[in-house]
């Protein structure tokens, strides 16, 4: 059976996004032009309502209806802390977990030499605005070589402004290669409660 054009581009389209594979996309599609209860309108207001709404926090980096997020401008959160992560999703799991009160700067990547992605392409000039009432940065990256080189590198340049400053790792419960959004709450917990030295 040949598709309706209009049908096959809205397929194609929701399969651009991402963990949704063919089959997927067809099922999320036929429930969007067969909805009778106008699901798929406030879906699209609400789409366009985040688009024209949701910035990036100048100072961390995170999703944020303002220039600066909720948890940055909070005068509750512990301001010696920064728990430095991959990307939003990952910050997310942190904060849903519900136990971790500092700070988080969102890198956008890790360095990778094979994707010419370097230190300079990451969101760190930012980060090393913010470091003066900073004393420990905590790394909650994923297991891998390329986080590890960003954790390294990273440790390098903040240990030349802030000689004294304490790094620690994220520690048991997150297998190499994995990403810190996979992680369940006691995991995640359980892996900051018990950080390591870096």
């Amino acid at each position: 059976m040949k598709l309706p054009r209009y049908f096959k581009n809205l397929v194609n389209e929701i399969e651009k996004l991402p963990g949704l594979g063919p089959k997927s996309a067809m099922r999320l599609g036929l429930y969007l032009v067969q909805d009778k209860d106008s699901n798929a309108a406030a879906i699209v207001n609400a789409l366009g309502d985040a688009r024209t709404n949701i910035q990036f926090c100048k100072e961390c980096g995170a999703l944020s209806d303002s220039d600066i997020c909720e948890i940055c401008s909070s005068h509750e959160r512990d301001k010696s802390k920064i728990c430095i992560v991959e990307n939003i999703i990952d910050m997310l799991a942190v904060e849903r977990a519900n136990f971790y009160n500092g700070l988080y700067h969102v890198l956008g990547g890790v360095v990778s030499p094979l994707e010419d992605v370097s230190l300079s392409e990451l969101n760190i000039d930012k980060l090393m605005e913010r470091l003066e009432p900073v004393n420990e940065i905590i790394y909650a990256l994923p297991s891998s070589i390329e986080a590890d080189a960003t954790f390294l590198l990273l440790k390098d340049l903040i240990t030349k402004i802030k000689p004294e400053m304490k790094f620690t790792k994220v520690a048991i419960g997150l297998p190499v290669g994995s990403n810190i959004d996979y992680a369940d709450s006691l995991t995640l917990i359980r892996s900051f409660e018990n950080r390591i030295s870096g």
